[in-house]
């Protein structure tokens, strides 16, 4: 083929004139064409009218040079289906994940299929997977963050429960109460501070506290009620928050100044062992500032008109801004009456005798006019003590009342008497058991001593020689009231009982009148802690008759 015939046969397929690349080309192949398969100008005008109908509009330049591309390169059957491009929309075809099986077409022939609307851009799809992952990513960060942060919220709730319950005044109070039981110093020094500084207290200062803690020998619920109520200059409060939230609670001790006196020379003097002068005065005086409430000992040692002096006095101080220590020197006897039975006298803390019947005798003690005496039984929970009287109001051959107020007193135990004798006074006129006798006799209608009133009653209404028409209890006195513990107490006292005759039961004599005779019982009460109040146990059975009055005639 000549260069003329190829060129126009290039026009003819191509509709336009060879480039100086092809040309050269061609050149080189001698002007030859090369065999094959493209489509006919027929085919490609029927491809453009088919396009116009499907997509409303004439393919672009772009997408007719794409399309005769396909025809001249057929699409491996495995690989997707182009499709046209809107011309609004980039003209790089993108293929699609899933194809339908291919179908097989003749070299040549145009594939009707890719006249559909070109599907969107790879790097379109690309960006929303990539979106896809990055969102993923983030939302397993943030599931991981919240898992984390939950957790550390509920160890944060744990904890601040904890907290609260472990610093409740509850739990507080009960510590401080174990730890006052240990009578060790070196703990007190955790639970208290002064009041007025807030600061902490050293050992040194905790000396008396320790001393009134171990002399007492509290129960632990005894110790929390002492440091609740106490008005003795040591209070259990809240002074601020642990950790900024929590409550804190501490024993805050109000300091108190002592003033030491001293009326005699020569005496050394001592508090809680330690000497506060080796020689006194007549007129010694000395101020000890800022003292912590608890039991101060102290001691006057000498010689007094060749006498030996060692002289003590023991007592608790606090709750007061300040007070006086009274070191003065006497010699002096008196009683001591208490209803503690068996209890102990102590004279400026020193025992000096014991409650005998109710009563004890102390001879020629040498004291300090400061110090004081009191009536002591018992330890812990069972101690019953007396409020104490100090030895300058008492003169020589003087009587002291020393009467604890935690146990039975007489005033009480005349009441519940007279109630007894109002019952058995009852049941002697109708016949009928009394009501209330649970609260009158321990067990009620069962009480044995009851039962003996009851029986003594019906012999000498119904089953006497003659029988009286009516007996009546009453006039009760209490002469001594002694306490073996805070829930167990003999009472002595005294009952009238009138028998009163009528001429109904001597039809022979036609006498009347009234016996009355009165004697001295001891009742044993107990105090019933449901009830809140004293019962009569038992009254013994060696009653003493201290008058016998017959009226009858």
């Amino acid at each position: 083929m000549g260069q003329s015939e190829w060129r126009n046969a290039f026009k003819d397929k191509n509709g336009r004139e060879p480039s100086l690349e092809e040309f050269k080309q061609a050149k080189q192949n001698g002007f030859t064409l090369p065999k094959t398969d493209l489509p006919n100008e027929a085919d490609l005008k029927a491809w453009i009218r088919d396009f116009e109908g499907t997509n409303h509009r004439r393919p672009t330049v772009e997408e007719v040079k794409q399309q005769k591309n396909l025809a001249e390169n057929p699409v491996d059957p495995k690989v997707t289906n182009q499709q046209p491009m809107p011309e609004n929309q980039p003209t790089q075809p993108v293929q699609v994940m899933q194809q339908a099986e291919p179908i097989q077409q003749e070299p040549g022939q145009f594939d009707r299929r890719r006249q559909q609307k070109p599907s969107q851009p790879d790097d379109a799809g690309q960006k929303r997977v990539g979106n896809h992952r990055s969102g993923t990513n983030k939302s397993l960060k943030q599931h991981k963050w919240g898992i984390f942060l939950l957790a550390v919220a509920v160890v944060l709730i744990v904890l601040v429960g904890y907290g609260y319950n472990y610093y409740s005044y509850a739990n507080t109070l009960d510590r401080t109460a174990t730890a006052l039981k240990t009578y060790d110093k070196d703990k007190y020094h955790n639970i208290t501070e002064w009041s007025d500084t807030h600061k902490k207290m050293t050992t040194a200062d905790l000396t008396p506290l320790a001393n009134y803690m171990q002399d007492q020998k509290m129960s632990k619920s005894d110790t929390e009620d002492w440091i609740k109520k106490t008005g003795k200059g040591v209070r259990f409060v809240q002074d601020g928050q642990t950790l900024l939230i929590f409550p804190h609670y501490t024993l805050e001790m109000d300091p108190v100044d002592l003033t030491v006196n001293t009326n005699r020379s020569g005496l050394s003097l001592s508090l809680n062992g330690k000497v506060l002068t080796d020689k006194s005065n007549s007129d010694y005086s000395e101020m000890l500032k800022h003292q912590a409430p608890g039991l101060y000992n102290f001691t006057a040692q000498g010689s007094l008109n060749g006498q030996n002096v060692n002289a003590q006095s023991s007592d608790y101080y606090g709750g007061n801004s300040s007070d006086a220590v009274d070191l003065d020197i006497k010699t002096v006897s008196f009683t001591v009456e208490s209803n503690i039975d068996g209890g102990d006298v102590y004279v400026a803390g020193n025992k000096a005798g014991t409650i005998s019947n109710g009563q004890a005798d102390i001879k020629n003690v040498v004291v300090t006019q400061g110090a004081k005496v009191y009536v002591k039984s018992g330890n812990g929970s069972n101690a019953m003590t007396t409020p104490s009287k100090p030895l300058s109001n008492i003169d020589d051959g003087d009587t002291v009342d020393l009467d604890s107020d935690s146990i039975l007193s007489k005033s009480e135990a005349k009441g519940q008497l007279d109630d007894m004798a109002s019952a058995l006074t009852s049941y002697a006129s109708s016949g009928n058991t009394p009501s209330g006798l649970s609260d009158i006799f321990n067990g009620g209608l069962s009480n044995k001593s009851y039962q003996d009133f009851s029986q003594m009653i019906h012999r000498n209404r119904y089953a006497a020689s003659r029988n009286a028409d009516s007996i009546n209890f009453g006039e009760i006195t209490v002469d001594q009231v002694s306490a073996k513990s805070k829930k167990n107490a003999a009472v002595i006292f005294e009952i009238k009982e009138d028998f009163n005759y009528t001429s109904n039961t001597d039809p022979d004599k036609q006498t009347s009148g009234t016996k009355t005779q009165r004697f001295q019982l001891i009742a044993h009460m107990v105090y019933n802690s449901s009830k809140g109040k004293w019962l009569v146990d038992s009254i013994d059975s060696n009653q003493k008759k201290l008058s016998d009055d017959d009226n009858v005639n």
